[in-house]
């Protein structure tokens, strides 16, 4: 399940009926399936050769019935696998959520960048994190860091500035892959705005990009009161991801 085409305009003025929205979010595989009766000759390729049994497991379940598999060889790879890498939590473990709910550091809205929003106590908490596996030896090329928010991003890239370190939007890293995915989800208020967070195709390619751990950042509690597909992420968080929370000074 990939991401449909970006909607552009000339001008932001312009208003667009959501009928016409609806249509050109449609992505042209969908158009083919539809107008081709490609049902017929649709499959799933159930075996998938990127990421370990763990972070596959959610997105097998709720998107594709629990048929996607992982090839035999990447069902049990971790970081500590990588030559070099020294044996930690840090490096053994295949998903960690670092949880931010409760605290006091919410999001902010960016007017220079389309009031887009970052969240600087979460950027602290990714850059803690890849100095952590750094330091363990996992190689900065091989660690990805992506944000559905344009803000996000361009504050992650100050704070890291390492070059080697691959940070972008969800949209950007769509058809990528990086040993170690580090996800900063942003979105923490008391209105329970979610934002970006419900496009369930965008939540797919983001925690679909690693290979051998998947990071995320963000509040738990905001999340599991939104969309029944947050939810259900939520639960699988809750039973089966290492539940961290934040020791840092900010």
């Amino acid at each position: 399940m990939q991401l449909p085409p970006t909607i552009k305009t000339l001008d932001s003025a312009v208003k667009i009926d959501k009928k016409t929205t609806a249509n050109l979010e449609v992505t042209l595989f969908d158009r083919l399936v539809k107008y081709v009766e490609g049902n017929k000759y649709k499959k799933l390729l159930d075996i998938q050769y990127r990421m370990n049994e763990e972070i596959m497991q959610f997105p097998s379940q709720e998107l594709y019935e629990g048929k996607l598999q992982a090839f035999k060889d990447n069902a049990s790879i971790s970081l500590v696998d990588l030559p070099n890498v020294e044996r930690d939590d840090d490096t053994e473990l295949k998903c960690i959520w670092m949880d931010t709910q409760g605290g006091d550091f919410q999001e902010q809205m960016n007017e220079d960048e389309n009031n887009s929003k970052f969240n600087e106590y979460e950027a602290a908490l990714v850059n803690q994190h890849l100095k952590k596996l750094t330091s363990l030896q996992v190689a900065p090329q091989d660690i990805g860091v992506i944000s559905p928010y344009n803000a996000q991003v361009s504050l992650l890239k100050r704070i890291i500035n390492n070059p080697a370190v691959e940070i972008s939007t969800v949209d950007g890293f769509q058809g990528r892959e990086k040993e170690v995915i580090i996800i900063s989800l942003v979105r923490s208020n008391s209105s329970n705005e979610i934002g970006f967070l419900k496009e369930r195709r965008r939540m797919n390619v983001a925690m679909t990009r690693p290979k051998r751990q998947l990071y995320v950042v963000g509040d738990l509690e905001l999340l599991s009161g939104s969309t029944e597909y947050l939810k259900h992420w939520c639960q699988t968080v809750e039973a089966h991801y290492d539940i961290r929370y934040p020791e840092i000074e900010y």
